[in-house]
């Protein structure tokens, strides 16, 4: 199988089934929007890019080119320490149960479509060094195994998360298609750009503590 009919596969599989990288920005935005902060399209644009953006790439981001780097390296201890992190840096947005299950179901779902794999790998070393697998370690180990570039990880994971939060947004204040579009292709680029920025420059954005 091809890497783009693989990649193809996994994307269908996101959009259909589960939004990767895109519950707990979502959980974070809805709150916004009780409290009022977010009532239109301009302050649903503000708050994706001050907010959004920095979580995405500096944490979520971050993880999966540094758990692509530990897969490599077939270091398993490094796997488990990147995703108690991105647990630890989500607790205050996400509850620990729904993350739980969340990265779950991404694991039932890829070894339905990739029954080759050796999942049994992953969930051993989260066993080993007792954490659960959130989406985001879930989905940079799959997409690592199906030989997809990281930054092609990277940016299926933004796609994932900014379109689940525009299309949540959609339902509670009023915003055009037109606008969607626009919105998401606009953060698209921006979010992209500034990966490329992130990714070369920045300073080690995860600090591993020692397992427990």
């Amino acid at each position: 199988m091809d890497k783009g009919r693989k990649l193809l596969d996994y994307v269908q599989m996101l959009d259909s089934s589960l939004s990767v990288g895109g519950y707990t920005h979502t959980l974070t935005m809805e709150a916004q929007v009780a409290q009022g902060s977010i009532q239109n399209y301009r302050d649903l644009e503000l708050f994706m890019r001050d907010h959004l953006q920095s979580m995405l790439l500096r944490t979520d981001g971050w993880a999966i080119k540094e758990i692509y780097a530990a897969s490599e390296g077939n270091d398993s201890q490094k796997i488990a320490l990147i995703d108690r992190v991105i647990q630890n840096r989500k607790n205050s947005y996400e509850n620990t149960s729904e993350a739980h299950k969340n990265g779950r179901r991404l694991l039932k779902l890829a070894r339905a479509l990739y029954p080759w794999f050796d999942f049994d790998e992953l969930e051993q070393t989260l066993h080993d060094y007792n954490t659960f697998g959130c989406l985001t370690t879930v989905h940079a180990w799959i997409n690592q195994r199906l030989e997809i570039d990281c930054d092609q990880a990277v940016q299926c994971y933004l796609f994932s998360a900014v379109s689940s939060c525009i299309q949540s947004a959609s339902v509670v204040i009023q915003i055009s298609n037109d606008e969607e579009s626009y919105l998401l292709q606009s953060l698209l680029d921006s979010f992209r750009q500034e990966w490329l920025s992130v990714k070369i420059n920045s300073s080690e954005v995860l600090q591993y503590s020692s397992m427990a």
